[in-house]
């Protein structure tokens, strides 16, 4: 029975067994026990989770085959109080019964796309679904209820851009979108009607592989931090930075944190590791894994950590 009580190797390669492509994962209570369970899609058909049984420990993979499953996320549909799952590719709905056994729903969702995610768009109180294709459409349906949805409403896609996050970009209480390489964000007029912004600032707009949004000057507005990618491939480095809310959908031009990331498959987390109150960053990168402390005046690098490997020379014995 896999733990995470584990030391990280083993907690991997507890979960990494048989797990390979993961598209996505999410930590989220399914069968409504109070305990946050594990549910993730990988491979090229299948949607799986491991629900929590207490004292770090988890159950058996449990799983459906779903053709074409991609990106999944985990949100109350149809307001019944349990989580429910959505699927991107073939926009489905995995109705939960509360139990975290699922009801397998086709064809309720207007639009086919790489990303889903659910936000409430209108401000109605029921949470609409968003959906985003790198090489497809950026649009969104609204939840009317009784999981009907409405028709796809297109948003028009920047060029070059590659996923969009959600925040209220200019506080004024309803969710906005960002779009992720180009930074160019959409802002909300509260119905669900989306006007583009421009870029959010103009540093490296064109070139922000990643942006995560948090708090990270604790002055209670939402800051963006951005992972920006190199001008020159053969450098072998990109840029972690961040940039503060001034409000009003106003940000300030971006503050380097670290200029001496390894380019290539990197990834980053924002939140608060070290328990102090404020957000850091946790990152990583293809042979190894960064960490940067928020110590409320900016962030302080601490030496990658690079896992052992272990290199012999020796030849198998024959015979």
């Amino acid at each position: 029975m896999p733990t995470l009580d584990q030391a990280p190797s083993a907690r991997l390669g507890s979960f990494a067994n048989g797990l390979w492509l993961t598209k996505s994962a999410h930590i989220v209570d399914l069968n409504s026990d109070g305990q946050k369970d594990i549910l993730v899609s990988f491979g090229f058909n299948t949607v799986a989770w491991f629900i929590a049984s207490g004292g770090g420990a988890f159950g058996a993979m449990q799983s459906m085959n779903i053709p074409n499953a991609s990106y999944v996320d985990a949100a109350d549909v149809d307001g019944d109080g349990d989580e429910d799952i959505l699927g991107a590719y073939n926009a489905l709905i995995l109705e939960n019964d509360g139990s975290g056994s699922f009801v397998e729903h086709q064809g309720l969702l207007d639009a086919n796309a790489d990303k889903v995610r659910c936000e409430d768009v209108d401000l109605d109180g029921m949470l609409d679904v968003l959906f985003y294709g790198e090489n497809g459409d950026a649009a969104y349906v609204l939840n009317q209820g009784a999981l009907s949805f409405s028709a796809k409403i297109q948003i028009p896609k920047p060029i070059d851009s590659w996923d969009m996050m959600t925040s209220d970009l200019d506080e004024d209480g309803d969710t906005d979108i960002l779009f992720q390489y180009t930074l160019e964000w959409y802002a909300n007029d509260g119905s669900g009607v989306f006007w583009s912004q421009g870029p959010l600032n103009t540093d490296h707009h064109n070139s922000v592989v990643i942006a995560k949004f948090a708090d990270v000057d604790m002055d209670g507005s939402i800051d963006v931090v951005v992972r920006i990618g190199t001008s020159s491939p053969y450098s072998g480095w990109d840029t972690l930075a961040w940039s503060r809310n001034l409000g009003g959908g106003l940000y300030a031009p971006q503050i380097v944190i670290d200029p001496l990331v390894p380019m290539g498959s990197v990834l980053f987390n924002v939140q608060d590791f070290d328990g102090d109150g404020d957000p850091d960053i946790l990152s990583s990168s293809i042979s190894d894994v960064g960490f940067h402390r928020n110590n409320g005046a900016g962030f302080i690098r601490a030496p990658r950590y690079r896992p052992a490997q272990v290199i012999t020379s020796e030849k198998p014995a024959i015979g």
